[in-house]
């Protein structure tokens, strides 16, 4: 029997998750499991910047995120000029890339200092981390691990500030 799941996609949901592969990767890392570690912090971080993208648009935390706001999305960052692949949209470019411009053209751009940082942040993670590591053997360094975990820590520290 499948483990029950809620009956679809949302900010709360999100969030939920995001908290437990924050602690699970943190924990993979204490116990030297690096390649754990990486999948895990990596999915993390962009679960957050994908969380912050559906906030700063208006989302409420209980709305549904199905195919039709991921494709609205889509939209939106080829309108804004996004062009940053969306992966199966689990790429943090795509969603930091579009959190970013969807900011700007609602002229509430972050401030200058935050989106360099969330860029320096957002880059290194998809350097390390993408979706696919669930299928490969590991291999990150333990380096790429801890710049990998500095970003992941980074956008969580900065994570209310992405959206608000």
């Amino acid at each position: 029997m499948r483990a029950l799941m809620p009956a679809f996609d949302c900010i709360q949901e999100y969030e939920q998750a995001r908290s437990e592969r924050l602690w699970d990767g943190m924990s993979l890392w204490a116990t030297n499991r690096d390649p754990g570690a990486v999948y895990v912090l990596g999915y993390a971080a962009e679960i957050a910047v994908k969380c912050a993208y559906f906030r700063f648009s208006g989302f409420t935390i209980v709305q549904p995120i199905g195919h039709a706001e991921l494709n609205t999305a889509q939209a939106r960052a080829h309108v804004l000029h996004v062009t940053a692949p969306r992966e199966g949209f689990h790429s943090i470019r795509f969603w930091g890339d579009l959190l970013i411009e969807h900011r700007r053209a609602a002229a509430r751009p972050l401030p200058a200092a935050t989106e360099a940082s969330l860029k320096v942040a957002v880059d290194a993670v998809y350097d390390r981390w993408w979706i696919e590591m669930r299928y490969k053997r590991a291999y990150s360094s333990r380096t790429d691990l801890e710049q990998l975990a500095a970003a992941v820590d980074w956008i969580d520290n900065h994570y209310v500030a992405l959206y608000t």
